[in-house]
């Protein structure tokens, strides 16, 4: 942009305008993606323990709060974020997938706290 430099500034600014405009682009629509990812796993249902009725109600992930007793059962969803409390195995391990985290694709096994 100094005067003696040999581009012209217009076409500088252009192209960058360019850039910046298909760079808002493709962060929208991967926003929007994830949006749509979120509300997927937002709505997927659980077993929750209702302190209230004394039993196990269907929910939404959505209204699970910290707190709240949880029932998986086997080949079901687990949140990164939840703590595994007790398992039906004999010995107590659990064998985790966690693929969404890392990009690994092995079992990973778990024991009981």
């Amino acid at each position: 942009m100094m005067p003696f430099s040999p581009k012209n500034p217009a076409s500088m600014l252009g192209t960058f305008g360019f850039v910046l405009v298909l760079t808002m682009i493709k962060d929208a629509f991967e926003d929007y993606q994830r949006y749509k990812s979120d509300w997927t796993a937002n709505n997927w249902e659980c077993e929750t323990y209702d302190y209230d009725q004394q039993q196990w109600v269907i929910s939404k992930w959505k209204e699970v709060w910290m707190g709240d007793l949880i029932w998986v059962v086997k080949d079901g969803k687990f949140p990164c974020d939840m703590l595994l409390l007790k398992s039906s195995n004999i010995d107590g391990v659990v064998f985790v997938d966690t693929a969404n985290l890392d990009g690994e694709t092995n079992l990973k096994d778990k024991n009981e706290p």
